[in-house]
């Protein structure tokens, strides 16, 4: 709660506050409007410091030499920001940052963008967070388009730290499309970088830097977005403009033109991968909604290092493949494992959603890691075909995503991800898709050790592994028999537990649980658990399927499954919520928890309770109910001391609110 109301402090904080009035001037490479390494050192760099140190350091580095360091003061937030930076309205652009965060001090990291119009009033800030710590680099992404007023863009990194802590950053990059040249339009702003108390210096002098002076620079105004392509150009790759292939954009990666490996002609393309996100090469083509279309390319992947490449086309509503892709077109198979000839790729054919004009022709690039990984392309072609064959599109990847990994996944990635399903379980799906939440199956108990029919006494865990609550009205469980739970009105915290039980057998079982409990109204959770193998689906009040776990001789969900463990043993994630698609994510549990993780002593927290609905109910245990009931003076009591901690809690938040505001101009 506290962290919470910090970063909404923190967020607004910046809002009314513009730290940097310079505006950064798009580099010439054309599609690269920020690329910090910090190889250069910080004391010439278009980064300021809030609340903490900002240094580089030799010491460690994602790539090259030298990182960022940031080191927090011993108070709740810290924020390092780029320069202003001048863009396109209703532009694409991707922002990806490499983020070291290994000081368990360190509460969070959110990598923003803050889009603002042309007098400099901020109007959208898109972020992703970090949380967890962990020796190795993580990267965060955000994939997003500007809004329609937006004309400039500042990078913020801000940290949440109660007791001051370390972080490190690396290869941050922006890439977009940069404003084009016009009449200048930006008036000078009286607004300058933070005050002297923000030290910037190097590690390598240990010598302060001066505070540049605030400079207002001249924006170019903005002209509208060129044409769109009617058909795919160059698929051959034969042509180029110093080396950089015609027709072809890229996310991610490095794309070029080779002779060293073609199918035919004299030329194919080289696209390079050194980093472990997924990366594409694409062209954007004008299409009619309705009409069926058929993506082909050949691909050489001869790289241990590439796990797998296949073809994309995602559908857009907009002329310009602007805006959310409405649907989405995989080829019909992916390619793996290392061949030294070219092997072919299709959509087959592929059905335009209705309300399409526009898609992205993607080859998709999936790393096996962050080593360095190159495959060829050769021969790309897009033909329109007849409509009777075509494949409907799957729904677009979700508005939103829960990144709690801070694995760099984008929101075109999700559709590429999703759990290995049968065909079986996948025609039992209400729609297809992933859910953006990051709420898990954590613990099963589905053999209790009573004698005969036990399915009373079966009962699991949620576990929120994202960073905000997430209100499970409308989210549904079901078994390999299809049945299905309907979840009440109940908010689940950040990082809480809740209990999902069959009857009130949980609380024979358990008559000291404290914590809050969803009892399936039928008295079984879905048909009854199977001992030999079942597994449970989790899905969210759209229908996305949000987790799964299979386990004994049931292979639906996880392949191998979850081993079968015995009578009065539950299966349990450790740590709790951890996630990778594999059963070695849970382990035997001899003794259940349920409403605390694996090997914790202490319960970890409940839900935020609403009224209940649906097929389940929310209760207290029996035992609660009946002393309270019993001892009415008691609650009072109980009552009126957590008034007193709770208006504690109030005046300690509202004194270091106040305190940390006063570094925030």
């Amino acid at each position: 709660m506290r962290s919470g109301l910090i970063a909404a402090a923190l967020v607004a904080a910046l809002s009314a506050s513009s730290l940097l009035s310079n505006v950064l001037p798009a580099s010439g490479s054309g599609d690269v409007l920020l690329d910090e390494g910090f190889e250069a050192g910080v004391a010439d760099s278009d980064w300021a410091p809030d609340g903490g140190a900002l240094t580089t350091t030799s010491a460690i580095a994602h790539s090259g030499e030298m990182s960022a360091m940031f080191s927090v003061e011993a108070a709740p937030t810290g924020a390092i920001q780029s320069r202003t930076i001048a863009v396109r309205p209703q532009a694409n652009y991707v922002l990806n940052a490499f983020f070291l965060k290994n000081d368990p001090r360190v509460e969070s990291i959110t990598l923003q963008v803050r889009w603002e119009d042309a007098n400099r009033t901020s109007i959208d800030r898109p972020r992703t967070t970090l949380t967890g710590s962990d020796a190795a680099w993580r990267s965060l992404t955000l994939d997003e388009q500007s809004p329609r007023d937006a004309a400039f863009a500042t990078v913020q990194v801000l940290v949440v730290s109660d007791e001051g802590g370390t972080i490190y950053v690396d290869d941050l990059r922006l890439e977009g499309p940069p404003p084009l040249p016009a009449t200048p339009t930006l008036a000078p702003s009286d607004t300058a970088w933070p005050s002297p108390s923000s030290t910037v210096t190097s590690v390598a002098t240990g010598t302060p830097t001066r505070t540049p002076s605030a400079t207002p620079s001249a924006v170019p105004s903005l002209t509208p977005t060129p044409g769109i392509a009617h058909s795919l150009t160059n698929g051959g790759f034969e042509e180029a403009n110093d080396g950089l292939p015609n027709g072809w954009q890229k996310y991610g990666g490095e794309l070029s033109q080779t002779s060293g490996q073609q199918r035919s002609g004299r030329y194919s393309g080289e696209f390079r991968s050194s980093t472990d996100s997924t990366k594409w090469a694409y062209q954007v083509v004008a299409v009619s909604g309705g009409n069926a279309y058929q993506f082909d390319s050949y691909v050489l992947l001869n790289d241990p290092a590439a796990q797998e490449v296949f073809l994309r086309i995602s559908w857009y509503a907009s002329d310009d493949a602007s805006g959310s892709a409405i649907g989405v077109s995989d080829s019909q198979q992916r390619l793996s494992g290392s061949d030294p000839t070219f092997r072919f790729l299709t959509t087959g054919p592929a059905l335009a959603p209705s309300d399409a004009r526009s898609a992205r022709f993607r080859i998709m690039l999936v790393p096996a890691s962050s080593a360095p990984a190159t495959v060829y392309l050769d021969d790309a072609s897009l033909q329109q075909v007849t409509s009777e064959l075509a494949a409907t599109p799957a729904p677009p990847p979700p508005a939103e995503q829960v990144d709690a990994g801070g694995n760099g996944t984008t929101r075109e990635e999700v559709l590429s991800r999703e759990k290995p399903l049968t065909a079986a379980v996948q025609a039992n799906l209400p729609r297809q898709g992933e859910s953006p939440y990051a709420v898990k199956i954590n613990e099963v108990m589905y053999d209790p050790s009573q004698p005969g029919d036990d399915a009373a006494y079966e009962w699991l865990e949620l576990y929120n592994a994202g960073n905000d609550g997430v209100d499970l009205a409308g989210w549904t469980l079901s078994d390999n028999s299809g049945g299905a739970v309907a979840l009440p009105s109940l908010v689940l915290a950040s990082h809480r537990i809740v209990v999902v039980a069959a009857g009130q057998g949980f609380h024979e079982v358990y008559p000291d649980f404290a914590l809050a409990v969803v009892t399936v109204a039928s008295g079984r959770i879905g048909s009854g658990l199977a001992n030999k193998g079942d597994h449970m689906l989790l899905y969210d009040a759209s229908g996305k399927l949000a987790d799964g776990v299979s386990w004994g001789d049931d292979t639906s969900v996880l392949s191998p499954a979850v081993a079968a463990v015995p009578p009065g043993h539950s299966i349990e994630r450790s740590p709790a919520g951890h996630d990778t698609d594999a059963a070695s994510d849970f382990v035997d549990n001899a003794s259940p928890s349920p409403g605390r993780g694996f090997g914790e002593k202490a319960v970890a927290g409940a839900a935020v309770q609403r009224e209940a609905a649906g097929s389940s109910t929310i209760s207290p245990p029996a035992g609660a109910m009946q002393e309270a009931s019993n001892n009415l003076g008691q609650r009072l009591l109980v009552s009126f001391a957590a008034g007193i901690v709770s208006l504690a809690v109030g005046l300690s938040i509202g004194f270091y609110g106040r305190r940390r505001l006063r570094h925030w101009p």
